[in-house]
């Protein structure tokens, strides 16, 4: 899973319940569509040994959630939009290429909730080339970006999908214990929460 200085800005899912319940740990207490999204690592939670800071990611942004896109989905009004570390170079006919990466489908990052989960409940997401999927370390719509982005308070309504509903409360949970929710996710990255 990499060292303890690698995890932030690479894309994880969650493992199963079956799997967590495999490995000896506890699946954890999310909701089930939550469960069925993959997450961005922030951060290592201070004093919380294990434990990683994540937002989620989805395909269909809410009108009453904040949103950046992530490269390949368009920029269109967000103030910014996150960058995947590209794939490995090769060199065909003397010519080098870079193999870009891309999620499966448009995504968008969730920025308005946050939450602390082990990470040992984690598995690392790959593109097709075996590599772990992972924001840009330093360029524009990297995890830097990102990070000051988030510090900056300059969030506002600019960075949220088509109006209509309200405006959601920002909401902070730290995620342990044991769920009673399935982890059945039939391959959906859409749908939040209610």
């Amino acid at each position: 899973m990499g060292g303890r200085n690698k995890v932030e800005g690479r894309i994880y899912s969650f493992r199963s319940k079956q799997e967590c319940a495999d490995l000896g740990l506890p699946f954890p207490n999310v909701s089930k569509i939550v469960a069925c999204h993959m997450v961005l690592v922030l951060d290592w939670v201070p004093q919380q040994r294990g434990y990683v800071e994540v937002m989620t990611i989805t395909s269909s942004p809410r009108s009453d959630g904040e949103y950046l896109p992530i490269s390949q989905t368009p920029k269109e009004s967000y103030p910014i939009q996150l960058r995947l570390h590209n794939g490995p170079e090769t060199i065909h006919w003397n010519m080098r290429c870079i193999n870009l990466t891309v999620l499966r489908k448009l995504s968008y990052l969730k920025i308005d909730s946050r939450y602390h989960i082990p990470l040992s409940a984690l598995r690392e997401e790959e593109d097709h080339f075996g590599c772990q999927l992972m924001l840009c370390l330093t360029h524009e719509g990297g995890i830097r970006h990102l990070r000051s982005f988030l510090r900056s308070g300059n969030r506002s309504r600019q960075h949220r999908p088509a109006s209509g509903g309200k405006a959601q409360v920002s909401e902070f949970q730290s995620i342990s214990g044991a769920s009673a929710v399935s982890n059945d996710c039939d391959g959906r990255l859409g749908e939040e929460d209610e």
